[in-house]
């Protein structure tokens, strides 16, 4: 078994950040306010006799411009991830599931984006005495609908990401 935590806290004098000029209504890259940034995170894990592994964290944060005390964009407050690794069959076939929570974020214009879980499942098998690997994995495994917020130059203020996705992985050793 494992625990860590870790608190943070951070500042930044003169970002770079895309900004409107007034002079053009031109998009131009200049240095930003004072942005100051403060947090902590938490992570357990463990694993048992029978092989089975977990994993589980979650961070807070709170990153702002010090002078406006506006927060930055695209800038969770809250991140929660949890994982666990089964083997199904003998040290041939194993499961693994992860889950992770990410709250609203800010765009630099329009509303908040809804906080979202994404879900993955993954199953691995190994053939020829490990030398083939072959994973399957499904990536939002409840296909969830959530959007990511862009910078200023997109006309959108998010872009929805994609549903359920599937991979096929195939590892040769030799």
């Amino acid at each position: 078994w494992r625990g860590s935590f870790s608190g943070f806290h951070y500042y930044f004098d003169n970002l770079i950040e895309l900004q409107l000029d007034p002079a053009d209504d031109l998009l131009v890259f200049r240095n930003a306010d004072f942005i100051e940034g403060q947090g902590f995170e938490l992570e357990f894990a463990g694993q048992w006799a029978n092989g089975l592994r977990g994993r589980t964290s979650y961070a807070y944060q709170n990153t702002e411009f010090r002078d406006s005390g506006m927060h930055l964009t695209n800038s969770p407050e809250h991140l929660l991830k949890l994982n666990l690794h089964a083997p199904l069959y003998r040290r041939l076939l194993f499961a693994g599931f992860e889950a992770q929570y990410t709250s609203s974020r800010l765009p630099p214009f329009g509303d908040r984006t809804d906080s979202f879980w994404l879900n993955n499942l993954t199953l691995r098998g190994l053939l020829r005495e490990g030398a083939l690997e072959l994973a399957l994995t499904v990536y939002n495994l409840l296909d969830e609908e959530y959007a990511d917020p862009v910078s200023e130059e997109h006309l959108q203020s998010m872009i929805w990401q994609d549903g359920r996705n599937y991979r096929l992985r195939a590892i040769y050793r030799f």
